[in-house]
């Protein structure tokens, strides 16, 4: 990947990320030792008619109370998106066998 399509894909990231409400994550987190932080992505495209393409990506992590928590959900949310982008890039190709037009 080149550092033109990791930027489209930064972009396309921070685009779809609402904005940080970082009051409610301290009182939560302030009555607990740990915390588990699992983030998620999807993306469905049409290749073709009654061709869909579902990718799906998710990571959990376990942190401390100390930890910040905002930067890495951040982390894990970017590493989910990149990996449903790149498998996205192997198999939303077109066939080999069809002529494209």
């Amino acid at each position: 990947m080149n550092e033109e399509e990791k930027e489209h894909i930064r972009k396309n990231f921070e685009r779809m990320q609402p904005e940080p409400v970082a009051r409610p994550v301290e009182i939560a987190t302030a009555l607990l030792d740990e915390i588990e932080i699992t983030r998620s992505f999807s993306r469905k495209v049409q290749q073709s008619q009654y061709e869909p393409i579902e990718m799906f990506a998710s990571v959990k992590a376990m942190v401390s109370k100390d930890s910040d928590i905002n930067a890495i959900s951040e982390q894990l949310q970017a590493w989910a998106v990149d990996q449903v982008e790149r498998d996205l890039e192997k198999y939303n190709k077109p066939k080999e066998d069809e002529i494209p037009f």
